[in-house]
């Protein structure tokens, strides 16, 4: 059981993640940040968004993201679990 978290990371900036000894702690920091439809960037290096924390959601529910873009992140969520069900879409300015 638990939460478990999407990040989403930019594959340009890797190297500089490599180099990043704090990104553990901003892709924390990151994903006790994320809200419904309130995706939260992590920056490394030379990159503002050189990953995304894309949402946090309960073990127990079962999801399907769509991922895509490069200037804009555009996520299309589908979730069920618990009697729930419900779809979002929301984008990011990169």
């Amino acid at each position: 059981m638990g939460h478990d978290a999407t990040v989403v990371i930019n594959m340009d900036a890797v190297d500089q993640i490599r180099k990043d000894p704090e990104f553990g702690n901003k892709v924390y920091d990151a994903c006790c940040k994320v809200g419904r439809n309130k995706p939260v960037s992590i920056s490394s290096g030379a990159y503002n968004s050189a990953a995304v924390a894309v949402d946090c959601h309960h073990a127990d529910w079962h999801q399907v993201m769509i991922i895509g873009g490069v200037v804009q992140l555009s996520v299309m969520l589908v979730q069920t679990g618990n009697k729930m069900k419900q779809m979002m879409m929301f984008s990011l300015e990169l």
